[in-house]
C-alpha cells in the first residue's frame, strides 16, 4: 500500500489486523527501525512487533529467547515504512515469507525518505506488483494544507507559493531564521503544542539548541549548574534530551528499551 502521510494508513492497519486475527492468522508488525515498529504496535495493539533485524536474528538462531518470532505458515507480516527498508533486507524478508508460506504486506510512501543503504526497491515493487493507494489526505484541518503537502511531495513549485501566501514561509539571514525558530518554539511550548525544527548541519542544530537553553535559563526553567555528559554535551536539571541511538540494555519508565528518538 502506497500513500502520502496523513491518508489513514494507520487507521486501515488497525482494521486489517483485527480482520486477519479474527480469521485465525497471527499478525506480526515490522518496520526498519524499532521506533517506527513501536508506533505501529501502539496504533494496532499488536503484541509481536519489532525491527526487521530482530526478525532476522530469531530466524537465524533457533535457540533465541523470543520463539514467538519464529515465522510459521499462515502468518501475516506487516512491514511499515517499507521505503526505508534496504533492498537486501527487503529481498531477504520476501524470500523468508515465501519459503515459509507467510503473507507479507508492504506499506509506506515511495516519495518519502529512502533507505540509508542501497534502496529504492519500493517504487519498483509498487509499479510491477499488485498494489493499492490512498490518495485523500485527511490529517489537516485546512483543505489548502492537504493540497500543499501533496504538491510538496511531488516536488511542485506551487507548494512554496501556497505556504508563502499564508505566512508559513520565512526568508532571511541565519540569525533571523534561528531567532524565528526559537520564537515559534516558545509559542508552541506555552500552548502545549509540539514543535519540530530541522537544520542542514549538526552545528546549526547545536546553535538552535543553545538559544533555546538560554531562553529557558532566562525564564528559570533550568535548575542548577550545567554538567557535562559525554565529550561535549552540557545539561542541567529539567533539560529535555532526545536519544539518537537504540540501547536494548537501558529501560525507560515505560518499561521499553531506549529507542532512537525517545524523549
Amino acid at each position: 500500500m502506497n500513500a502520502p502521510a496523513g491518508c489513514g494508513k494507520t487507521t486501515l492497519d488497525k482494521v486489517l489486523v483485527e480482520a486477519y486475527q479474527q480469521a485465525g492468522h497471527r499478525v506480526i508488525g515490522l518496520a526498519p527501525s524499532k521506533n517506527a515498529a513501536m508506533e505501529l504496535a501502539n496504533a494496532t495493539g499488536l503484541d509481536t512487533w519489532g525491527a526487521t533485524a530482530k526478525l532476522f536474528f530469531e530466524q537465524d538462531h533457533p535457540g533465541a529467547p523470543r520463539r514467538e518470532w519464529r515465522l510459521r505458515q499462515g502468518d501475516v507480516v506487516i512491514l511499515d515504512e517499507a521505503s526505508l527498508c534496504s533492498t537486501p533486507d527487503m529481498a531477504r524478508l520476501m524470500k523468508l515469507c515465501q519459503d515459509i508460506g507467510a503473507k507479507l504486506l508492504l506499506q509506506g510512501d515511495t516519495h518519502q525518505i529512502q533507505a540509508i543503504d542501497a534502496g529504492g526497491i519500493g517504487s519498483a515493487l509498487n509499479r510491477f506488483l499488485p498494489s493499492y493507494s490512498l490518495e485523500r489526505v485527511r490529517r489537516f484541518k485546512n483543505d489548502w494544507e492537504a493540497v500543499a503537502s501533496l504538491d510538496l511531495r511531488q516536488g511542485r513549485p506551487e507548494a512554496i507559493q501556497r505556504y508563502s501566501e499564508r505566512g508559513r514561509l520565512f526568508i532571511g539571514s541565519k540569525e533571523f531564521l534561528t531567532d524565528k525558530i526559537v520564537e515559534r518554539w516558545a509559542g508552541c511550548r506555552e500552548n502545549e503544542r509540539s514543535f519540530l525544527a530541522i537544520a542542514h548541519s549538526e552545528q546549526l542544530v547545536s546553535e538552535i539548541n543553545q538559544k533555546v537553553r538560554a531562553l529557558r535559563r532566562e525564564r528559570g526553567e533550568l535548575v542548577g549548574e550545567d554538567f557535562r555528559i559525554g565529550s561535549s554535551l552540557d545539561v542541567a536539571v529539567r533539560d529535555e534530551i532526545i536519544t539518537k541511538r537504540n540501547s536494548p540494555a537501558i529501560r525507560t519508565t515505560t518499561g521499553h528499551s531506549v529507542c532512537n528518538g525517545n524523549r
